[in-house]
């Protein structure tokens, strides 16, 4: 009976050796994962603050064209006008998508990351093509 209690002896002390091993794996684990979250929470900070400033640098565009509209005739401003509101719907739509973003959980902003991308280069586009058109 001792060879089979030093053999138990010899086995719990392989374990309790391992443990640290096995502690500083889950540690690693953890920080891996720690990294990921706060690479996705960076990526998406990134893309809400890029669609923020296209929203601010157009807002800033046309307050100074809106300025400069005083003095055009009335039928030319009424086209405008129309086409600005147009502009500032899809401002809304953009900022609405905003929003959700802020909101969404790491699962939803990945299905979310490429509309978001289209839906800024559409707006973006718009916004040239409305001041190639008109300025």
């Amino acid at each position: 009976m001792i060879g089979i209690s030093a053999c138990n002896n010899s086995n719990n002390n392989n374990q309790k050796s391992q443990d640290p091993d096995v502690a500083e794996f889950k540690d690693d684990l953890e920080q891996t994962g720690e990294s990921a979250k706060e690479l996705v929470k960076s990526e998406k900070q990134e893309a809400v603050e890029a669609a923020e400033a296209a929203i601010d640098d157009f807002e800033n565009q046309l307050e100074a064209y809106e300025a400069s509209l005083e003095s055009t005739g009335d039928q030319v401003q009424a086209d405008l006008q129309k086409s600005i509101a147009e502009l500032k719907k899809e401002r809304k739509e953009l900022e609405n998508s905003v929003e959700e973003i802020n909101n969404a959980t790491k699962e939803e902003w990945q299905d979310m990351k490429s509309e978001l991308d289209h839906d800024m280069e559409d707006f973006k586009e718009s916004v040239n093509q409305f001041f190639e058109d008109n300025v």
